[in-house]
C-alpha cells in the first residue's frame, strides 16, 4: 500500500503538478489506527494520500501489506474523483 501511495505521490507531482507536501505527516497518521506502522521512507505520501482521502477511508491503511488489483483501483478512481 505505501509503495502505490508513493508512485501516486509521484505521478500527481509529476504529471498533475499537484501540490503534494503535508505539513505534519505523523499528524495525519495518527488518525488512522494504523497509522505508526507506515514505513519513515513513505510518511508523506502516505500521509497525502489519507488527507486526499485515496487511501485510509476505512481508518486504516494496511500500508506494509501487498495490494490487491482491486484496491489499486480505487485508489487510483479516488485520486481522479
Amino acid at each position: 500500500g505505501e509503495q502505490r501511495a508513493c508512485m501516486l505521490a509521484n505521478y500527481a507531482k509529476r504529471v498533475d503538478q499537484a501540490d503534494v507536501p503535508v505539513e505534519d505527516a505523523d499528524k495525519v497518521l495518527s488518525s488512522m489506527s494504523d497509522g505508526s506502522a507506515v514505513s519513515d521512507w513513505a510518511k508523506g505520501s502516505v500521509a497525502w494520500a489519507v488527507e486526499n482521502e485515496i487511501m485510509g477511508n476505512a481508518g486504516f491503511v494496511n500500508s506494509g501489506a501487498d495490494i490487491t488489483r482491486a484496491e489499486t483501483a480505487a485508489m487510483v478512481v479516488n485520486y481522479k474523483a
